[in-house]
Formats: C-alpha cells, sequence, structure tokens
C-alpha cells in the first residue's frame, strides 16, 4: 500500500516529498472532494516533484461525455493518473459510457496516465452509484483503477460512511481484474491498518497531513507520521 498526499500547490508538493509521500496528487481542496487545481498550477507540481515519483491529478465530476472532455482537456504534462467521479450519474449503462470515454481520452494524454473512476462511499447522499457496482464497470472498461472516497466533507470519514466489508468487497473485484484499489475520505493514521485489511493499494490523504485541517497546508512532520505509519504495517504483513 502506498501514500498519497493530495497538494495544492508546488509548496505542498515539496513537503509531501520530504515527507515521504509516494504518490503526489494535485487537487484544489476549497474546490469540492475532487477539486481540480488550474493546467497551470498542475504543471508547476508536475515539474516541482522528481521524475521517479508518480503524480495524479483529480479533475472534479462529470455527468456527461461533453464535462469527460472538458475535464481532460488542460492536461499538458505527463501524469500517472487521471481522477474522475461521477456525482449524481445513477443509472449504470451512462456511467459504463463516461468511464470508456474517460479511458480512451486519458490514453491520448501526456504519458498516458491511468484513469482512475472515483466512486462515493456516501453515494446515497449524491444520488450516485455504490462503489461495488463502479467497481465492477472499471473491471469491465479496463481502466486502471478505482479510488473510494467521501463526496460531503462535513464530518464522516470513509469508515464512518462504509462498511468495512463493504470495501473489501470491492477490492477483491477490483483485485480479480488486476486494478489499482485506492481510498480516500478524511483518512487518518489510525486508519492505515484498516485500509491494509480491505486490500487497498493506496491510501490517500489531505487533511491528516495538513496543519490547520483540510484547507490549511501540508507539513512535513505530518507526511512522515503517516509516512512511517505505512512503512510499520507493511513490516507487520
Amino acid at each position: 500500500m502506498r501514500l498519497l498526499v493530495s497538494v495544492r500547490n508546488t509548496v505542498e508538493a515539496r513537503a509531501a516529498v520530504d515527507g515521504g509521500a509516494e504518490i503526489v496528487d494535485a487537487k484544489e481542496p476549497a474546490a469540492g472532494s475532487l477539486g481540480a487545481v488550474s493546467p497551470a498550477v498542475l504543471a508547476r507540481i508536475r515539474e516541482t516533484v522528481r521524475e521517479d515519483l508518480e503524480v495524479s491529478a483529480a479533475l472534479g465530476d462529470a455527468a456527461d461525455a461533453s464535462e469527460v472532455g472538458l475535464a481532460l482537456r488542460g492536461i499538458q504534462v505527463p501524469l500517472a493518473y487521471v481522477k474522475l467521479g461521477f456525482r449524481g450519474v445513477a443509472d449504470r449503462l451512462r456511467a459504463r459510457t463516461l468511464i470508456l470515454e474517460g479511458t480512451r481520452l486519458a490514453a491520448r494524454l501526456p504519458g498516458r496516465p491511468g484513469f482512475i473512476a472515483v466512486a462515493y462511499a456516501d453515494w446515497h447522499r449524491t444520488g450516485s452509484l455504490a462503489p461495488a457496482v463502479l467497481a465492477g464497470l472499471v473491471a469491465e472498461c479496463s481502466a486502471a483503477g478505482l479510488l473510494v472516497d467521501t463526496a460531503m466533507k462535513d464530518g464522516p470519514t470513509l469508515f464512518d460512511t462504509c462498511p468495512a466489508q463493504e470495501l473489501t468487497r470491492v477490492g477483491r473485484i477490483l483485485a480479480g481484474d488486476g486494478r489499482l484499489f485506492a481510498l480516500g475520505g478524511g483518512l487518518a493514521g489510525a486508519d492505515i491498518p484498516r485500509a491494509a485489511d480491505v486490500g487497498a493499494d493506496v491510501f490517500g490523504v489531505r487533511t491528516a497531513a495538513c496543519d490547520g485541517g483540510r484547507n490549511g497546508s501540508v507539513g512535513v512532520s505530518r507526511v512522515r507520521e503517516l509516512a512511517e505509519a505505512l512503512r510499520l504495517v507493511r513490516l507487520r504483513a
């Protein structure tokens, strides 16, 4: 399991790298759970992070094919992953079409980033599909993987919202087809063992890595503590 830290600018990117993040994720937290940074900021973050570390980008939500295209259009630097949610899309066939389109367009971007679909643990609050349903679609569409996150950043965390047995089910669906399984949503260091238990490949944080909460700034010492906690869990595995 690898540590992903979401950053909003180059200062935070440097702090994430210095603290031991293994994936640096470009995201603007003030713009929502999957708020996108501008193309210019994304380019500067990619230039700041050394070449041997992966960079991903949150691109918001899309409800139709034109929005998928718009979300991916501004990317001009090589990335490892792009992440897109489907808030408000409750139709399975429609979601499948959007994942296929995202996967197709991502393959044309610099670096050919893997397309990561985002499912919401609080899907019943957003009119979206359940994580297990989206996991099956990711496998069908040969997308790179699935992130299970929380859409509402108003208190309940991922494990408050989604039972561990459901996350384990999602992990098994993805592992059976060789897809990446990432978790996010108010996670803290204490959640690392649980994330490992449900089979996650990526442990994603923002708030836990920040001095001053989600809208504060990523701190080196906070990232270092998370990286060390994850290292210890790996050693026990």
